[in-house]
């Protein structure tokens, strides 16, 4: 069976942020199910329309730059949360022979999730990203084409090549931006079956 596509211009807000320019997502960073995914949401200049726009953005650009901190502050946190876990586990080893005490599972996210969102950020900001100059510029639309077949969206395209490789990434492993994109880019067709 022959698929589909879908076009929409995604709105992004261009930001100087330091010394760079970078695009931030303006619909779908508040629409993860997980802070330190928001970072997968800044992308490096290209590939904007000069077209009208289509799809209003969710936030203000200083509430994505919120988002992105605020992302910041809670990867610190659950790194935090993670050394004291290992530190009581270890205290705990201690007193117990190791081949008694099972392995438990004591984390809710992946870490290597959090470094990497760790590395995106300051990568982006710098070295103290609570401090680094930020100017938004302007609004700018970015074409994504979804590829879809029997219902179900299959890929992503863009010239931003960024964006489409984090939206397949966010579409496979995140249930919130899925459920996102599947109403953006599927429609009110989607959202009635959805209903039923």
């Amino acid at each position: 069976m022959l698929g589909t596509k879908k076009r929409v211009l995604i709105p992004c807000y261009k930001a100087k942020i330091a010394e760079n320019y970078y695009l931030l997502d303006a619909y779908f960073m508040n629409k993860t199910l997980l802070p330190a995914r928001r970072t997968l949401m800044i992308y490096p200049v290209g590939g904007e329309s000069v077209e009208n726009k289509a799809v209003e953005p969710a936030y203000t650009g200083n509430e994505a730059l919120k988002l992105l901190l605020d992302a910041y502050k809670w990867c610190l946190d659950k790194k935090k949360e993670i050394a004291i876990r290992a530190v009581k586990r270890i205290g705990v080893q201690l007193f117990w022979p190791a081949g008694k005490l099972r392995d438990t599972v004591y984390y809710d996210i992946d870490e290597k999730e959090i470094n990497g969102a760790l590395y995106i950020i300051l990568s982006t900001f710098g070295d103290n990203p609570l401090k680094t100059s930020i100017k938004i510029i302007e609004q700018v639309y970015v074409p994504v084409t979804a590829k879809i077949r029997s219902g179900e969206i299959r890929g992503f395209s863009s010239k931003n090549t960024l964006i489409h490789k984090n939206y397949m990434y966010l579409y496979r492993i995140d249930e919130v931006f899925r459920r996102n994109a599947r109403q953006l880019f599927l429609g009110e067709d989607f959202a009635e079956q959805e209903g039923e």
